[in-house]
């Protein structure tokens, strides 16, 4: 975190708002400081009236806890109540019976602490918005209730993990990964076509069966604290929270999310290619010693590339999380619908069938690389001296015939058995003076 960040958090953690802001214009705070240190304080104090709540709250949400320690063997309308399966902010969820058409379902009971006349409304609205939705990647909603004073809903029930679990057990390959991701990213843009924000993207809420589909569950539950919803069409849809509280899990939350600011479906966006960037390099893209260092991180920190944390990574996958993880959201895909087209197309032109081990070792390759280059380098080398010297003798010998063909013989060779050997040719040829000559002689 830069130190002029921290300073000012830390001098205006106790002033009003209005005191930070006389502050800021004072001092000529330069606006994207002034985001940073807003965002932090927004966060600080929502988590500090997070632990003053109050005491009827408390005990109300201590009540609610006592009545769901004991829902096993209950049974909810037609639902028998028969396991706890876990347990997280919103609520408790149970394994339980349909006892209409025999079946495995989960029943959810949200917390005790969301269920003042807003938040039940809220609740009714998300239940009847996340039902409506029909796509084999998203959670199935059966049924919304209340019992006791605790509201309740029924979803499919998936026999599966949860995606980081998923990941740990069965060591996925590329491949694998990426059809998976693209069933979730299909189903998450029909939910943003429908007008439905995720807000709460994580590996927790997608749920992968032991057949390998997967779902994407608790479907605008994230969205309960808000009290204001602006519908619009498709995927311009924008949802603006409360003063100091933040929707979703801060390792997820996308800059504008983190800074407090009006968003859309492009954060979700952003947090699904947070989600896929973890699950390939094995660690989170934005990590820090604590929520607020996160936030800083968001917000200013580019993640490490994944060419470096798992250079076995697709290029064009790498891409595909890069353009989904950018900062400013008009530098993101502009809606769930583009990352799914590059995602089917990666499906069909990138089939990777590495294994998942996360953090497997590629060290070897790099000595195999060379070796091949050795042995190339190698066989073209002598190849060149091979050619080389043959040219040599073929030059040589053509050389030597062009010697030969140019040396000089007589034009008429001198043999015994050539006419001008015959005396009586000889004699016949010479003059007549000479000729007495020789005869006197």
């Amino acid at each position: 975190m830069r130190v002029e960040v921290e300073t000012l958090f830390h001098e205006l953690a106790d002033l009003s708002p209005e005191g930070r802001t006389q502050y800021f214009v004072e001092h000529n705070v330069d606006e994207d400081t002034r985001r940073e240190v807003e965002a932090l304080l927004a966060f600080d104090s929502g988590a500090s009236s997070f632990l003053l709540r109050d005491v009827s709250i408390a005990a109300s949400r201590a009540l609610g806890d006592i009545i769901l320690q004991q829902m096993i063997g209950k049974t909810i309308s037609h639902y028998r109540i028969e396991e706890k399966l876990g347990e997280g902010g919103m609520g408790t969820v149970y394994r339980a019976r349909d006892l209409n058409l025999n079946r495995s379902v989960a029943v959810k009971f949200i917390s005790s602490e969301l269920g003042d006349a807003e938040h039940r409304r809220r609740f009714q609205l998300e239940a009847e918005s996340a039902s409506s939705l029909n796509h084999p990647n998203i959670l199935a909603v059966y049924e919304a209730g209340s019992v006791d004073g605790q509201q309740y809903l029924v979803t499919e029930f998936i026999d599966g993990f949860t995606l980081r679990e998923w990941v740990r057990r069965q060591k996925p390959s590329v491949r694998q990964i990426v059809d998976v991701c693209a069933g979730i990213a299909d189903g998450l843009a029909c939910a943003h076509q429908s007008g439905i924000l995720h807000r709460d993207i994580k590996p927790e809420n997608i749920l992968v069966s032991k057949q390998g589909y997967a779902k994407l569950v608790d479907f605008g539950l994230a969205k309960l604290l808000e009290t204001e919803a602006e519908t619009g069409p498709a995927d311009t849809v924008a949802r603006r929270t409360r003063a100091g509280e933040f929707l979703g899990t801060t390792a997820y939350m996308s800059p504008e999310q983190a800074s407090g600011r009006t968003t859309d479906a492009r954060s979700d966006v952003f947090s699904f290619g947070v989600v896929l960037y973890e699950i390939l390099a094995g660690q989170r893209p934005f990590t820090g010693d604590s929520n607020v260092q996160i936030l800083h991180a968001i917000i200013n920190d580019c993640p490490p590339p994944l060419s470096k944390l798992r250079p076995e990574t697709p290029y064009d996958l790498r891409v595909i999380v890069e353009k989904a993880t950018e900062k400013d959201p008009s530098d993101r895909y502009q809606s769930m619908r583009e990352m799914v087209v590059d995602l089917k197309r990666l499906q069909r032109i990138r089939p990777a069938d590495q294994a998942l081990p996360l953090r497997e070792k590629t060290a070897s390759r790099p000595w195999r690389l060379y070796a091949v280059a050795a042995v190339v380098l190698s066989i073209a080398f002598f190849a060149t001296i091979w050619y080389l010297d043959r040219a040599e003798r073929t030059r040589s010998s053509r050389d030597s015939q062009t010697s030969n063909s140019l040396s000089w013989k007589p034009l008429f060779p001198r043999t015994e058995s050539s006419w001008f050997s015959n005396p009586t040719t000889r004699e016949s040829l010479m003059p007549r003076s000479a000729r007495s000559e020789a005869v006197h002689s």
